[in-house]
């Protein structure tokens, strides 16, 4: 009977080295032997545990960056109603305003810069970037009229005179 409980003692003891071995490797001891890495288990061991991965509750939903403003160079060109150019705005020299073609060649045009944004391109900002004028040195359209305000749009025969201004909000009618 003694020799029966030794022997099934042993048995025992055997089994219970089998089911406490791992049964798998560790990552790297699988790496070092050229291996892949053992897949996450998330939580699996654990009853009543889901098999699927972690969730991302935490996590920012993705949003587009904004874009960064444009800039644009050039000549404003001042153009017939019948679309044919006139030519461009003169750079005056003297404490006047901006206005007039320029018909002294290139070199007397107002050079501008154009600044929006891409998500709004509907405000625009115009700077004179070789001012002969007196500051301020933004450009902008007007009237002298509080009744009537001129609107451009495509296809438009509206006109609006421009001069130099200060910077004003965007979409300002003052």
């Amino acid at each position: 009977m003694i020799h029966k409980l030794s022997i099934l003692l042993i048995v025992g003891l055997c089994f219970g080295l089998v089911l406490s071995s791992p049964l798998q490797d560790t990552n790297a001891q699988r790496l070092a032997r050229g291996l892949p890495p053992i897949p996450p288990k998330f939580a699996r061991g654990i009853i009543g545990a889901r098999n699927k991965p972690t969730p991302a509750q935490g996590s920012k939903r993705a949003t587009t960056s904004p874009l960064p403003p444009v800039t644009l160079t050039g000549r404003l060109e001042l153009r017939n109603k019948d679309g044919s150019s006139l030519g461009h705005v003169r750079n005056w020299q003297s404490g006047g305003t901006i206005s007039g073609v320029n018909a002294l060649g290139p070199d007397k045009d107002l050079l501008v810069s154009l600044t929006f944004s891409p998500s709004n391109p509907k405000f625009i900002n115009i700077l004179a970037t070789n001012p002969a004028f007196p500051a301020p040195f933004f450009v902008g359209g007007g009237t002298s009229s509080t009744v009537t305000v001129p609107s451009l749009s495509l296809g438009s025969r509206s006109t609006v005179p421009f001069t130099n201004v200060e910077s004003t909000p965007p979409g300002s009618l003052l």
